[in-house]
């Protein structure tokens, strides 16, 4: 009996493969996992557009081309066990790659002879750009290059002129990178690297003078050589972006070596700065998404920081927060040199403040959701009352003075943590782990819906605090 299909998400697939075969396979992997965003009522498009799923594609069709074993392990809907196995796009990706860069290792680099590639274009400084003409080529770029662009994956559509495949090359003919010009819409479809990987800034910068050259209807993913799509379809360089720059959608500028910002930019999506070396965030900011800041220089939040939904400014050089700080979604604040919260303190989801050296937590800060202050150095809970709008999780925290009454909504997760004083009565809505603690009902007032898992349990317990929030509110959650 055939699954059914979500008309919508096939489409959408279509667009990354012309075979019937390929898409489908596609879709009981990728299409499998965008269809469970669907339903969770989040945005499964832009999903799949945050990520590059054209190296799922290429790899599905390298293995339909050299009949890989693993098609042949189908369950009773004739859908390969392996493509089943992917929980998110990244599990797909990753092991897509790994599988094309294990096939091009294995590859021989061959001797090019003349025709097989042509000069398309001279650069400056001696570099240049070649068109691959034949599969011997294309073999012997993805052998180099280690990426899917062989193995017969794009040998028709070449020959027959449907795609480009251009190569750029150093004054020494060593290639850097790999594009995939689709001929029949005159877009720029793939910009590859090494093993599939974003090409690095000085090959990028070769790129874009390439490609200014040229009059392509589109550009793929063109933040990959570092251009920026305005919300009027205007490119610029992220060395030079211009003040008021509007983007309609995500802006990912993770690992960029950028310092700022121009003032009021607006994102209407998530902001990704990940790994950069931006320091503040500019006036007038507007992002109607997520801010995602990990790893970042980033060293301060201004208190209109202009972002919509959650923060993630995990290990990261900030020290302090603004009084009166507001985030209508989660703050992610682990492993940072931060060593107060500010007063007023507003959540309205999860904070995160694992692996940092604040010691009290005041009472006048709000959490909406989950608490998470495992390896923090918490020692005090100010005020009467502590109310934690999800789960509690206190792990490695050594002795920690409580308020006098404490309600959990959810499940309390408590770990080499001892109460040296307060909580007094205490209410968990869901269930109670406690290891090596101090923890007793003697002289309290003690109420768990859920389970009371003590340290006899203890093996439960480590593999709780190991899981995914999401596998740990499925399978720990609160019990009715």
């Amino acid at each position: 009996m055939a699954v059914e299909e979500d008309s919508e998400i096939v489409e959408f697939l279509s667009t990354f493969t012309e075979h019937a075969e390929v898409a489908r396979l596609l879709y009981h992997c990728v299409g499998r996992i965008l269809l469970k965003i669907k339903n969770s009522k989040r945005n499964w498009r832009e999903a799949g557009l945050a990520v590059d799923l054209k190296d799922a594609a290429d790899w599905i069709e390298v293995s339909i081309l050299h009949k890989e074993d693993w098609l042949l392990k189908v369950d009773e809907h004739g859908r390969p066990r392996k493509l089943l196995k992917f929980s998110d796009l990244e599990g797909v990706l990753k092991e897509a790659n790994k599988a094309m860069i294990k096939r091009a290792m294995q590859m021989p680099v061959i001797k090019i002879n003349d025709g097989e590639e042509v000069l398309e274009q001279v650069l400056d400084s001696g570099w240049y750009m070649v068109r691959l003409l034949t599969p011997k080529a294309l073999d012997n770029e993805s052998a180099i290059m280690q990426h899917c662009v062989g193995h017969g994956t794009y040998d028709e559509r070449v020959l027959t002129g449907q795609v480009v495949i251009l190569s750029l090359r150093d004054p020494h003919n060593k290639p850097h990178v790999t594009i995939e010009i689709d001929t029949r819409s005159n877009s720029v479809v793939q910009i590859r690297g090494k093993q599939n990987e974003r090409p690095k800034a000085e090959y990028a910068r070769r790129v874009r003078q390439f490609i200014r050259d040229r009059d392509y209807d589109s550009i793929y993913r063109p933040i990959e050589i570092g251009l920026v799509v305005d919300e009027m379809g205007k490119a610029h360089s992220i060395d030079n972006l211009p003040e008021g720059l509007a983007i309609k959608g995500n802006l990912d500028l993770s690992e960029y070596a950028l310092t700022e910002l121009p003032a009021f930019l607006e994102v209407r999506g998530d902001l990704k700065i990940i790994g950069s070396a931006i320091r503040e965030l500019p006036r007038g900011l507007r992002v109607t998404g997520n801010l995602l800041a990990a790893k970042s220089r980033l060293q301060s939040l201004p208190v209109d920081h202009g972002i919509a939904r959650s923060i993630d400014v995990s290990s990261t050089m900030i020290t302090e927060l603004p009084d009166g700080l507001e985030v209508d979604g989660d703050l992610d604040l682990s492993d940072t040199m931060l060593r107060k919260l500010p007063e007023d303190l507003v959540v309205t989801g999860h904070l995160k403040m694992e692996a940092t050296d604040v010691a009290v937590f005041p009472a006048s800060a709000i959490v909406g959701l989950n608490l998470f202050l495992s390896g923090s150095g918490i020692k005090r809970f100010e005020g009467d009352r502590l109310y934690v709008g999800g789960c509690l999780m206190l792990s490695n925290c050594g002795r920690v003075h409580f308020p006098e009454h404490v309600a959990v909504e959810r499940a309390m997760f408590m770990e080499k943590t001892e109460i040296a004083s307060g909580a007094k009565v205490l209410e968990i809505g869901g269930n109670f782990y406690c290891q090596n603690s101090n923890f007793t009902t003697q002289s309290r007032k003690f109420r768990a819906r859920g389970r009371v898992i003590a340290n006899r349990e203890a093996r439960n317990t480590e593999f709780a605090t190991a899981m995914p929030l999401a596998q740990y509110d499925r399978t720990f959650g609160t019990q009715e």
